[in-house]
């Protein structure tokens, strides 16, 4: 019994350490809040694009570890292992107060929407072939690539910009609007015919491209609601990517990245 009363009295205080704690912890974070949620309105009052924007972009570039960390703690409970996004938008960037958008933000966005069609449309052509022997592809179309086609279309919706994809084109295949991005989506079902092989490697040739082509436009915004829609399709295209590695694999071929650097290319694999 003495040796409960020691270790109850123990306990006790270790409790009402920690409670004393608490507070101080609160009061910090809450002033953290505060503080960049006043610096977000004074920059959302001013309304300036202009030098600000640079300005913000470079302190983007300098400090992409710690947006990393940021995006990562969304993405890291909004990403499945198909690389499919589990969240609305509203639960990702619903916080986030709409701003200006300049002509290559407007750009970006209506070339990933489309970007994101192309890779939808080749991996439902490739299942339609090769779904008695893969079902990755198929996954991946309709678990994710469609999830981040809706996802674009939320910046299109929020920002009032007109959909290149019309209802008939998005249940047309293979019709695009971007003539780079039409030529494309015909080579690359000439190579997917060739093969099984081959059209694994068409998977991780789009990846591969979706990375480059969205990580490129992630430098020109400082938006975001931009950026953390974009992030979540990088690591989507991760996912896809080393899923296709592993069916290419089996074949015991190695892909060479093609828009991507090398490290790039091995730094997916390191995570």
């Amino acid at each position: 019994m003495k040796l409960n009363k020691t270790i109850i009295g123990t306990l006790l205080v270790l409790l009402a350490f920690n409670f004393s704690g608490c507070g101080d912890k609160d009061e910090d974070k809450k002033g953290e809040r505060g503080g960049k949620s006043e610096k977000d309105g004074e920059h959302r009052k001013s309304g300036e694009k202009g030098s600000g924007k640079g300005e913000s972009k470079e302190n983007y570039n300098s400090n992409k570890e710690n947006e990393n960390n940021e995006h990562g703690d969304i993405t890291g409970i909004s990403i499945d292992e198909n690389g499919s996004v589990t969240a609305n938008l509203d639960e990702i960037i619903g916080d986030i107060a709409v701003s200006d958008l300049n002509e290559t933000e407007k750009r970006s966005i209506l070339f990933i929407r489309e970007e994101e069609k192309l890779a939808r449309d080749m991996y439902l052509y490739i299942d339609s072939k090769y779904s008695n022997e893969i079902s990755i592809f198929g996954n991946i179309a309709n678990k994710a690539e469609q999830t981040h086609m809706d996802l674009v279309k939320g910046l299109l919706t929020r920002y009032s910009l007109k959909d290149p994809i019309t209802k008939a084109e998005d249940k047309n295949l293979g019709v695009f609007q971007n003539k780079v991005l039409q030529s494309e989506y015909d080579k690359l079902v000439a190579k997917s015919n060739i093969s099984l092989i081959d059209a694994i490697e068409v998977g991780l040739y789009i990846e591969d491209l979706d990375i480059r082509d969205i990580e490129k436009y992630m430098t020109k915004t400082d938006n975001k609601d931009i950026l953390k829609i974009y992030q979540l399709l990088v690591d989507g295209s991760e996912s896809h990517m080393k899923a296709f590695v592993k069916q290419y694999d089996k074949y015991n071929a190695t892909y060479t990245p093609q828009f991507i650097s090398q490290d790039r290319f091995n730094a997916i694999f390191s995570k």
